[in-house]
């Protein structure tokens, strides 16, 4: 006997932009370890009077270059890389309870959050 699929219309058309295209990952195969690297977060422009160039002033330089390291991941990077690299587990709750949250927790992974972004594009034009 034969399966037949059966498609359901969910929402209003102007509700589309909601249920993004479903794929079947049950029978793709996954990337070796190494292999591909996710891209980096788009560099945009900071205004100059933005807030981000104060948070940039004051944060530690540890933070400024963990900041970085999530952006050149694609923004998320798991939690065991920063404590492989030698951060204590204070300066990854810093990054994200701290008063200029860098970073959110995501399971086991850190995100940028916007303002880690803009502090990251801070940084790369400061050169």
């Amino acid at each position: 006997m034969t399966e037949i699929p059966i498609g359901c219309k969910v929402g209003f058309p102007e509700q589309s932009f909601l249920f993004g295209e479903m794929t079947n990952t049950a029978n793709q195969v996954p990337p070796v370890a190494g292999s591909s690297k996710t891209p980096p977060i788009p560099t945009r422009k900071v205004p100059d009077d933005d807030s981000a160039w104060k948070v940039y002033e004051k944060l530690p330089v540890w933070a400024r270059v963990a900041a970085k390291t999530m952006r050149d991941s694609g923004g998320r990077v798991p939690k065991k890389r920063f404590t492989e690299r030698g951060y204590s587990n204070k300066q990854l709750k810093q990054m994200v309870h701290g008063p200029f949250a860098v970073a959110e927790e995501s399971g086991s992974m850190l995100a940028l959050t916007k303002l880690g972004e803009k502090v990251v594009t801070v940084s790369l034009a400061l050169g």
